[in-house]
C-alpha cells in the first residue's frame, strides 16, 4: 500500500510510520525519507484479523512530540476463513461425508452479504450459501461468522476447497484448502448392473 503525506518542519531525520491493526500499534518503517512537501512510502499492512479500525501514524524523528499526523480509521478489507483449515495432511481439516459442519470466517469491509462455495477438486465450484449474512469485525473486536449447517456430501476428496467472497466487492474473497472430504464411497456394484 502506498502511504502519502505532506510535511513541513519535520527535520531531515526522516519519519517513523506506525500502523494500528485494530488491536495494537506496530512500527512498520522506523525512518522513511521525508522532505518539505509531498512524500510517499510503500508499506505492507498485515493484521491478525480484518478490521474497520486500522490507522496509520507518521511521526517526525526530529521532533516526535510536536510533529506527527494520524489517519482517521479506515478498513483493512479482508476475509479470513477459520474453518475448514487447509494445508498439509497433518494439520488440515477432515470433514466426514454425511456429518454436519459449518464454514467459519471473519471479515472486514466485505459488506453484509457473502457467497460461500466449495470444490471437491479445486476446479469445479458448487454453492453452499449465496447472499448469506456477514457481520464485519470492527473496533478491535473480531466477529466469527458461521455458514448454515452443511451436511457434507461425497465423493471423498483430498483436494477440497471452500471460498468465501464479498457480494459487493467481487475481488474480495479468500479460499481455504486443501482439506479432506473423508469417507469411502463404493463404486461397484452400484445397482445398475
Amino acid at each position: 500500500m502506498d502511504v502519502e503525506w505532506r510535511a513541513a518542519g519535520a527535520g531531515t531525520n526522516g519519519v517513523a510510520i506506525d500502523f494500528y491493526n485494530g488491536v495494537e500499534w506496530t512500527n512498520i518503517t522506523p525512518s522513511a525519507p521525508c522532505v518539505p512537501g509531498t512524500n510517499a512510502a510503500t508499506v505492507l499492512l498485515a493484521a491478525p484479523s480484518p478490521t474497520e479500525d486500522a490507522r496509520i501514524k507518521i511521526t517526525s524523528n526530529f521532533d516526535p512530540f510536536n510533529v506527527w499526523g494520524e489517519t482517521p480509521a479506515f478498513t483493512l478489507a479482508d476475509i479470513t476463513i477459520l474453518s475448514p483449515t487447509g494445508g498439509s495432511e497433518a494439520v488440515r481439516s477432515q470433514w466426514q461425508i454425511g456429518l454436519t459442519n459449518q464454514v467459519m470466517w471473519s471479515a472486514a469491509g466485505a459488506g453484509d452479504k457473502v457467497d460461500i462455495t466449495y470444490s471437491a477438486d479445486g476446479t469445479n465450484w458448487s454453492n453452499l450459501a449465496i447472499g448469506y449474512s456477514n457481520i464485519n469485525s470492527s473496533g478491535g473486536s473480531t466477529v466469527t461468522n458461521f455458514s448454515p449447517p452443511w451436511v457434507v456430501a461425497g465423493p471423498p476428496s483430498g483436494n477440497s476447497y471452500v471460498r468465501v467472497g464479498s457480494q459487493t466487492q467481487p475481488d474480495l474473497y479468500t479460499i481455504a484448502g486443501p482439506f479432506d472430504i473423508s469417507g469411502v464411497q463404493v463404486a461397484s456394484p452400484n445397482g445398475a448392473e
